[in-house]
């Protein structure tokens, strides 16, 4: 029981490790794409949910 314990919390502390790692990934992304459009002087239009975990971002 002790080890079905351990291995549990191993994956659930993975798993955490994974997801915050996938959103810091995301978020620099977005800051690139963002960056991208100014740097063209052009202005970003963003479009993003909770999290920016779904996002998009056009140049105008």
């Amino acid at each position: 029981m002790r080890m079905f314990m351990r291995r549990k919390g191993l994956t659930i502390w993975l798993a955490g490790i994974i997801l915050v790692t996938a959103m810091m990934m995301n978020s620099t992304s977005f800051k690139y794409a963002k960056n991208s459009c100014l740097e063209q002087h052009l202005t970003p239009v963003i479009k993003k949910d909770l999290f920016l975990i779904n996002w998009s971002v056009s140049c105008e």
